[in-house]
C-alpha cells in the first residue's frame, strides 16, 4: 500500500517541482534539505467481514509536508490534498508488481504546526483509502 502512495506523489510534476525527490516512507533523517513529504499508513480496517475474508480494507495514511516556512508547509499540504482525495480505479506499480483496485479515498483532516520554536513547519494531512480485495 505505500508503494501506491510513493507512486501517486512522486508521478506528481506538481510536488516534486518543490520537493524534487525528497518523498519518504515513515521518517525524514536529520539533515535532509527542505522542503520534504513523508507519509506513514496508521491502521488498516478490514470492511464486509460478516462473510468470511474481508472483501475490502480501509488504509488510513498521513502524509506530513515539512518546511522552515509555514505558507510552504500549507502550499505542500494542499497539493497533497489534490494527489489523494477522490483517487478511484486500478493502479499498477511496475517496480513492486502490486496492483491496487481503489474504490475510494478521501482527506479526513489536516492540521499545521510548528516545532523547534517555528523554525520547521509540519502540514498533515490524512486519507482514508478504500482498497478491493480481487
Amino acid at each position: 500500500m505505500l508503494d501506491l502512495i510513493f507512486n501517486k506523489l512522486s508521478n506528481s510534476s506538481q510536488l516534486t517541482s518543490l520537493v524534487g525527490d525528497r518523498i519518504y516512507s515513515y521518517f525524514i533523517e536529520e539533515q535532509k534539505d527542505l522542503p520534504a513529504v513523508m507519509f506513514q499508513m496508521d491502521s488498516v480496517e478490514p470492511l464486509n467481514t460478516m462473510e468470511g475474508t474481508a472483501k475490502a480494507e480501509t488504509y488510513s495514511v498521513v502524509v506530513a509536508c515539512v518546511s522552515q516556512r509555514a505558507g510552504e508547509a500549507q502550499q505542500l499540504m494542499n497539493i497533497t490534498r489534490a494527489i489523494l482525495d477522490d483517487i478511484e480505479g486500478t493502479t499498477s506499480i511496475a517496480v513492486t508488481g502490486n496492483t491496487y483496485n481503489v474504490a475510494d479515498s478521501r482527506m479526513t483532516g489536516m492540521n499545521i504546526g510548528s516545532l523547534m520554536n517555528g523554525r520547521l513547519f509540519v502540514a498533515e494531512v490524512e486519507f482514508d483509502i478504500d482498497i478491493t480485495n480481487p
